[in-house]
């Protein structure tokens, strides 16, 4: 399979970080790649589905996946095998059956990046018409999540969505897994310096727990509540996996996606664990 890669172009915005870690990555280790556009990328078809590895936005990753002909995974989030990990009562429903009142942590269960999973207030949910047309010159972050509503209020009654109460973290880390082994490790919140790691055979045990049914490569988000106890965040999907800088080697970052892109076009092609 091809060792090559296909880094997303963006002229008008700066690239991301995963980006310009491909780039400088594949720029040190002599690796082929080349920058391309989301429109351009129908010219890369056959690049794609010969195991040229794309690099960059969800939507880029969303069409890729489609000029190759591979179904977009549905999101992995909390796998039955890791739900006695979440220590917290998380329940799917649909999107119509969201509480009528109060703040809810409402995550999309099937579709990456549908919205942003996060804390929201039922009022404002169904408020949104009127602060769309109230706040035209709200500031970014408040566009941002303006919009965050906007395609959470717009989603269709029957979608799945998981839905729980709003709890604190002490601290939250990110560990990447490829071929089963931890190969690298991050904190991602802003908390306390002072706040507990995860529990890292309480990680391990995750990672043996979710073996048989887990992609290649992936990420456990993985926390410490207030209780002490280390429990399950999420899980994401290589697909769509970001790239926090300091938590493993831009080389193993690469490899994890390239792996993980090459199972997905052709599923027998590498060897799970």
């Amino acid at each position: 399979m091809l060792r090559q890669y296909l880094v997303q172009a963006t002229p008008n915005h700066p690239s991301s970080v995963e980006v310009m870690t491909c780039i400088s990555t594949c720029m040190t280790r002599n690796w082929p790649y080349s920058s391309i556009s989301l429109e351009q990328l129908p010219s890369a078809a056959n690049s794609l589905k010969q195991g040229a590895t794309p690099v960059g936005s969800v939507d880029f990753l969303r069409k890729a996946m489609g000029l190759a002909g591979i179904k977009a995974p549905a999101a992995l989030n909390y796998p039955k095998r890791l739900q006695k990990w979440l220590h917290r009562e998380v329940t799917p429903r649909r999107k119509g059956d969201l509480p009528l009142s109060g703040e809810w942590f409402i995550k999309p269960a099937l579709s990456t990046k549908a919205f942003k999973g996060g804390v929201y207030s039922m009022e404002e949910v169904k408020l949104i018409d009127q602060l769309t047309s109230e706040h035209t010159d709200a500031p970014d972050n408040a566009l941002v999540a303006r919009n965050d509503l906007e395609l959470l209020r717009k989603l269709p009654r029957e979608f799945p969505v998981w839905v729980a109460s709003p709890i604190t973290w002490q601290s939250e880390w990110r560990f990447y897994i490829h071929r089963g082994l931890i190969k690298g490790a991050a904190r991602y919140d802003k908390g306390l310096d002072s706040a507990p790691e995860p529990d890292i055979n309480a990680v391990r045990l995750m990672i043996s727990d979710l073996s048989f049914d887990a992609p290649i490569a992936y990420a456990l988000d993985v926390g410490v509540l207030e209780n002490g106890k280390t429990a399950l965040v999420t899980v994401n999907d290589a697909w769509a996996m970001a790239f926090y800088q300091g938590s493993l080697a831009p080389e193993t970052y690469l490899d994890m996606l390239r792996d993980r892109w090459i199972q997905l076009i052709k599923p027998g092609h590498v060897t799970l664990f």
